[in-house]
């Protein structure tokens, strides 16, 4: 190591001293900048160096990045390329780069390597106050994981024992390293596939026993298992004003049925899904000992979110397709007539500024009104307890635009009525619905010789699946989500069809920080009642009306690339 020794910094005139030194507003502005931007500098003491950088030599198992983050000793954030602005200077501090070496090497145990060694390589000196810092790591053989018992169980049920067993098999392997981190998830799997069982005080301690000169652990867990047991009374917290018989619908928890961790877990997402609560905890009463006859009493914490919510905005729209102007507003009530019923009013108007876009820049020459309009009503506990209703209405009014020029431009009014129902099913969203759509043609500018553009009226079904194995649905880190929409049109109206559409993502971790993501889609859709007519007249011109109309179904039933979740760059439809 070497300590760097720091000039004492020249004396500068103060910001006020510079600024009543001059009389043009002009240098009165530049000079009040510079000491604006010598407030937002910090400065190196005087005797100690700012570290530049610092890097760990010697990480092959284990990724350099996650040894930087559980040390102390740091480089200096950069505003740009200036360092020490807006951000303090990391200030190097041999003590605390010594503590750090103990931190390293105690990390890597965690991660199964017993005889790491941490030992700083060099400081260099990267200007007059100002270092560099190396440490290298010599991380040696890792220690496997070579026995894996379960003691306490033998007396249980067969289907409980072998739960029980293949939840610490998924954390834990024979063979692989020996870390920390599986061996603690191990033991809370194992105690969770007995409360999921009934085994509501249950108890599970794990240990270990590690040998250096084999190179191997023994991992153990001694289960106390208890009695099964059974939900006492449910006592609900934090309601305010609303009402508790929507809550205590969708939590479903009846006094007396077995115990089950996962029941509860299932109940406080029932409760989080009336979207009326910022937070929601549903926790069994658990005591030390046990009372008697095992009965378990159940609390519920919640906490109220705002229950109206309005939204006010303006857009602009300037793409490939169309310019237009367009405003937002929305009102939301979460508690619509009590019950804890959510209704969503969005209305969205606008004008278009026609034909001007982005590959077209020519003033407008007619302004054509668009507006579009959607009510949501959501209803929980429809049929039975966790099983929601919901009912969708829109109306909107728009013009048909293709990013080419148009002597004539046409429009719908477009009608659209949807009932349907929706119910989780552990990791499985169900969300089934029928689907009436209207929609009637006009004309904004112009008009061709025949119109034939004619009502369309579609009926459908539509069935949404879901499995979300995702670890976090609003900031997810591994896992997979995939989803099919399927929707039958026939039960009347102008297209007979089978469309479906599956997604899938998956996120994979490369490190702490990185996760890596995919999405993929795919859209089939088996016309039965129209198409044929678009092969067989494409260009001719003779009688083009069923060929307006098989456009007319197409453009609403076909997929189109473009919009926000398709290609960069494509506006939708483009």
């Amino acid at each position: 190591m070497m300590n760097v020794a720091i000039p004492e910094p020249s004396r500068r005139p103060s910001a006020r001293h510079v600024l009543a030194s001059w009389a043009t507003p002009l240098h009165t502005a530049v000079i009040a900048a510079a000491a604006l931007g010598s407030v937002a500098c910090s400065s190196i003491p005087a005797g100690r160096s700012a570290i530049d950088s610092v890097a760990i030599l010697g990480t092959n198992e284990v990724e350099e990045s996650d040894v930087l983050e559980k040390i102390a000793t740091t480089k200096s954030g950069k505003f740009l390329v200036w360092q020490g602005f807006l951000d303090d200077y990391e200030i190097y501090d041999r003590f605390s780069l010594r503590q750090d070496l103990e931190r390293i090497e105690r990390y890597y145990r965690a991660r199964g390597f017993y005889e790491t060694h941490a030992r700083v390589g060099r400081v260099i000196k990267s200007g007059s106050n100002h270092v560099s810092i190396y440490i290298i790591v010599e991380e040696g053989p890792p220690v496997l994981t070579r026995n894996i018992d379960i003691h306490g169980i033998e007396a249980l049920p067969e289907p409980v024992k072998k739960a029980a067993a293949d939840a610490v098999l998924k954390q834990l392997q024979k063979g692989e390293r020996f870390e920390e981190e599986p061996f603690a998830k191990a033991e809370a799997a194992l105690k969770r596939a007995l409360t999921d069982r009934g085994y509501a005080y249950a108890k599970v301690a794990r240990n270990s026993n590690v040998n250096l000169p084999g190179r191997y652990a023994d991992a153990a867990f001694q289960v106390t298992p208890d009695q099964p047991a059974r939900l006492g009374k449910v006592r609900i917290e934090g309601l305010g004003n609303l009402p508790e018989a929507p809550v205590t619908r969708a939590l479903a928890l009846k006094e007396g049925e077995p115990f089950s961790t996962q029941t509860l877990a299932d109940a406080q997402q029932a409760v989080l899904d009336l979207s009326v609560f910022s937070s929601a905890s549903v926790e069994p009463e658990i005591t030390d000992p046990p009372p008697a006859d095992h009965i378990v009493p159940v609390v519920v914490k919640l906490e109220p979110a705002p229950l109206h919510n309005v939204q006010l905005g303006v857009g602009f729209e300037f793409d490939a397709i169309k310019t237009d102007l367009h405003g937002i507003g929305s009102w939301e009530s979460k508690n619509f007539l009590g019950g804890m019923r959510n209704l969503q009013l969005r209305w969205k108007p606008g004008v278009v500024f026609f034909p001007t876009r982005l590959n077209d820049i020519v003033p407008p020459t007619a302004f054509l009104p668009e507006s579009r309009f959607r009510a949501l009503l959501h209803q929980p506990g429809f049929l039975e307890a966790r099983t929601a209703g919901t009912i969708r209405f829109e109306y909107n009014v728009y013009p048909l635009l293709f990013g080419v020029k148009q002597p004539a431009v046409p429009g719908y009014h477009e009608g659209i009525a949807s009932f349907g129902l929706e119910r989780t099913f552990w990791k499985l969203l169900v969300n089934p619905s029928y689907n009436l759509q209207a929609n009637l043609p006009f004309y904004y500018v112009g008009k061709p010789d025949t119109n034939n553009l004619s009502f369309i009226l579609i009926s459908y079904l539509d069935l949404v699946t879901a499995f979300d194995f995702r670890d976090d649905k609003i900031h997810p880190r591994k896992g997979i989500f995939a989803s099919i929409d399927s929707q039958f049109a026939g039960l009347g109206g102008s297209a007979r069809d089978f469309r479906i559409q599956p997604e899938l993502r998956g996120y994979v971790p490369v490190s702490r920080r990185v996760t890596i993501a995919a999405r993929a889609t795919v859209g089939f859709v088996f016309p039965q009642n129209y198409g044929d007519e678009y092969q067989a007249h494409l260009g001719e011109q003779y009688d083009q009306t069923p060929y307006v109309r098989d456009l007319q179904v197409m453009f609403f039933r076909g997929f189109f690339s473009g919009g926000p979740s398709s290609n960069r760059g494509y506006p939708l439809r483009g």
